[in-house]
């Protein structure tokens, strides 16, 4: 997936990250990270009371992310 194919995604999901990020990321991957705070262009949300969570991508941090090689914040 080229940048341009990815900013012309009206609401882009976890799946297209990995396609755009390429390599060994996958979209479970991402979905963990942002759950855990540690992903900088994605954010999980999750209703009080509710299961399932809402993915965000941002996706200029996206690419920048890509671009600079910074995919995940290290824990701690």
């Amino acid at each position: 997936m080229t940048e341009q194919e990815l900013r012309a995604l009206r609401r882009p999901k976890p799946e297209d990250a990995a396609k755009y990020l390429g390599g060994g990321i996958n979209a479970q991957h991402i979905r963990i990270m942002a759950q855990q705070g540690r992903c900088p262009y994605c954010v999980a949300l999750k209703r009080p009371g509710g299961r399932r969570y809402i993915y965000n991508i941002y996706v200029e941090a996206l690419i920048r992310c890509k671009h600079e090689g910074l995919l995940f914040q290290p824990a701690g």
